[in-house]
């Protein structure tokens, strides 16, 4: 079947700052990177002009960040410009979701590759963000942000 493209394109993803630590146990264990814990936080831009279909995605993801667990501890913020191509053709609603759940969905799938391949010569094989609830995520962003 001939994939249709999607009205959400992806200009630019660039990474800012990285800081990998390997955190390597006294003694050889069987390390299980799945159970490190994962924080994401992101913030969604937009221009100053209220017409511009495009969006800078910020998302910084933390793994291990207390380091109390073998294996990795990463620290990761990096953005993503996106743009809408035939916006006008378009509704809210779907504007809204490209901009927000597909966008972070495709910001944390850019991550997840740039994470595996800065650790694939990590001592305790590559790591690979697992997945992420991307609505759980935007309900605790908008609690988060109503409480301040």
């Amino acid at each position: 079947m001939k994939a249709k493209l999607s009205p959400l394109q992806l200009r630019d993803f660039s990474v800012f700052e990285t800081k990998f630590d390997a955190i390597i146990p006294d003694e050889h264990l069987d390390i299980d990177l799945n159970t490190l814990p994962v924080h994401i936080d992101f913030d969604i831009l937009q221009p100053e002009d209220k017409e511009d279909y495009s969006r800078l995605l910020n998302i910084e993801v933390k793994i291990n960040a207390a380091k109390k667990h073998p294996g990795y501890s990463i620290y990761l913020r990096a953005g993503a410009i996106f743009d809408i191509i035939n916006h006008n053709k378009l509704d809210d609603k779907t504007i809204k979701n490209l901009l927000g759940i597909s966008a972070l969905s495709i910001s944390i799938s850019q991550a997840r590759g740039y994470l595996q391949n800065i650790t694939s010569y990590g001592f305790c094989r590559s790591y690979l963000l697992p997945p992420i609830d991307i609505n759980d995520l935007f309900e605790k962003k908008i609690k988060a942000e109503q409480k301040q």
